[in-house]
């Protein structure tokens, strides 16, 4: 979580998750399958604390119904 965590940059670095198109308060939530080997990661994260908090705030509001998706 956040864009100075190190695996993050990593996964910047290295092309796995994109974050250079993010506005100063936007923030993004990715999936990362195969991040590191087999293992996934989710990146939560924006250009800087408004858009990390932006992101994570999303991500509190939506994981409680990932598992019970339903069309409609």
């Amino acid at each position: 979580m956040g864009r100075s965590n190190a695996l993050v940059e990593r996964l910047v670095k290295i092309g796995k998750a994109r974050l250079d198109d993010l506005q100063p308060g936007e923030g993004a939530v990715q999936i990362v399958p195969k991040a590191f080997g087999s293992a996934t990661a989710t990146v939560v994260a924006g250009p800087d604390a408004a858009g990390t908090d932006a992101a994570a705030s999303y991500l509190g509001r939506r994981v409680p119904y990932v598992w019970s998706n339903a069309r409609g």
